[in-house]
C-alpha cells in the first residue's frame, strides 16, 4: 500500500512538473535571449517590476488556493464542491479586477517610485498589475484539474500556455524590438486568453451559486495564510530590495541571472509542490499517513540536495552557455 502511494505520486509530481514551475522554465529559457538584447540595467529593472507582481498576487489571492483545496478535497458531494469553486471564482474575479483597477489607474507611479526609487517606470507595473486578475483566475481553474486528479489535462494547457507567452514574448523582444514593454505585453495576452479558455475548460465544476457562508469560511482558512506568505516574499525578496537601494539597477540586473538560473532547482521539486496538496487532504485521515508523508519527504530533500551540488559544480558552464561575457 505504501509503496503504491508514493509511485503515485511520484507520478502525479512528474505529470506536475511542467504546469508548476511554468513561470520559472519562460525565465531560464528566455535567459539567453534577454542577455543579449537588454543591457543589465534593463534586466535590473524587470527584476524590480517582478518584485511587485507576487506580493500584490499575495495579497489579493487571500490564501484562496489553500481554502479551496481544504474544503473541495473534504467532500464527495458534487454539488458542495461546485458551491465552493463558484463563489471563490466570482469574489476573486470581481474583488480583484476592482482592486487592480484603482492601483493601475491611482497607484502605479507610486508602486514604480516605492519598488524602483524612480516613477518613470510606472508603464511596465500598469502592464504587470493587469495580467494578475487573469492570471489568478486561470490558476484557479487549473487548480480544479489539479484537485480532480486531471493531470494530463492540466499539463496540456500549461504547455499551450508556456509556449505561447514563450512565443509572444520573442515576436515581441526580438522581432518588432518592443523593449522590455513587449515582455510584459506578451504575459497580460497570454493571461487574458488563457483565463478564459482554462475558465470554460471546468464550466462543469462550477455554476451560478453563490454562499457568503462558504466564502466566510474560505476567507478564515485562508487569510490566517497571508502573513506566513508575506514572511515567505521578504525572505525571498528583501536582497533585491537592498540591492535597489544600496547599489544598482545593474547590479540588481546581474544578480537576477543568477538567480534565475539557480531557479533550475524548482524544476525539480516544483511539480512535487503542486501534486502535494491534493494528496495530502485527500489522505491525511489515513492510518498510514504518517509514514507515507516521512517517506515522501525523505526522497524531496535527497533530490533537492543533490541538485543544488549539481549546479554549484557546473555554474561557471552553465553561465558561459546562457549569457554573454
Amino acid at each position: 500500500m505504501l509503496l503504491s502511494r508514493i509511485q503515485q505520486t511520484i507520478k502525479q509530481s512528474a505529470l506536475y512538473t511542467l504546469p508548476g514551475i511554468a513561470g520559472q522554465i519562460i525565465g531560464i529559457v528566455l535567459v539567453p535571449v534577454y542577455t543579449r538584447i537588454f543591457v543589465p540595467a534593463d534586466y535590473g529593472i524587470m527584476a524590480g517590476v517582478a518584485l511587485a507582481v507576487p506580493i500584490v498576487t499575495l495579497l489579493l489571492a487571500l490564501g484562496g488556493n489553500a481554502a479551496i483545496a481544504r474544503h473541495y478535497l473534504d467532500t464527495k458531494d458534487e454539488k458542495d464542491r461546485k458551491l465552493t469553486v463558484s463563489t471563490a471564482l466570482y469574489f476573486l474575479a470581481l474583488l480583484n479586477f476592482i482592486i487592480v483597477t484603482i492601483v493601475v489607474l491611482f497607484f502605479s507611479e507610486e508602486i514604480s517610485q516605492l519598488v524602483l526609487d524612480d516613477r518613470q517606470y510606472s508603464t511596465y507595473f500598469i502592464i504587470a498589475l493587469a495580467a494578475i486578475p487573469f492570471g489568478l483566475c486561470y490558476r484557479l481553474a487549473l487548480d480544479v484539474l489539479r484537485f480532480k486528479f486531471q493531470a494530463t489535462r492540466r499539463t496540456a494547457v500549461s504547455i499551450a500556455h508556456l509556449l505561447v507567452n514563450i512565443g509572444l514574448t520573442v515576436y515581441f523582444v526580438v522581432f518588432l524590438r518592443m523593449g522590455i514593454i513587449g515582455v510584459y505585453l506578451a504575459i497580460l495576452i497570454t493571461q487574458v486568453v488563457f483565463s478564459f479558455a482554462a475558465v470554460l475548460m471546468v464550466r462543469d465544476s462550477y455554476a451560478l451559486v453563490f454562499s457568503f457562508k462558504r466564502l466566510k469560511e474560505l476567507l478564515v482558512y485562508g487569510i490566517p495564510l497571508v502573513p506566513a506568505g508575506m514572511m515567505i516574499y521578504i525572505f525571498r525578496y528583501a536582497d533585491r530590495y537592498m540591492l535597489i537601494r544600496m547599489a544598482s539597477l545593474e547590479a540588481l540586473g546581474l544578480y537576477s541571472v543568477g538567480v534565475t538560473i539557480a531557479s533550475v532547482l524548482i524544476l525539480l521539486t516544483g511539480g512535487f509542490q503542486v501534486a502535494w496538496v491534493p494528496i495530502v487532504y485527500s489522505s491525511f485521515r489515513e492510518e498510514e499517513a504518517g509514514r507515507f508523508f516521512a517517506k515522501i519527504f525523505d526522497y524531496f530533500w535527497a533530490l533537492i540536495f543533490l541538485g543544488a551540488i549539481g549546479i554549484s559544480l557546473f555554474s561557471k558552464e552553465i553561465l558561459f552557455i546562457l549569457a554573454p561575457p
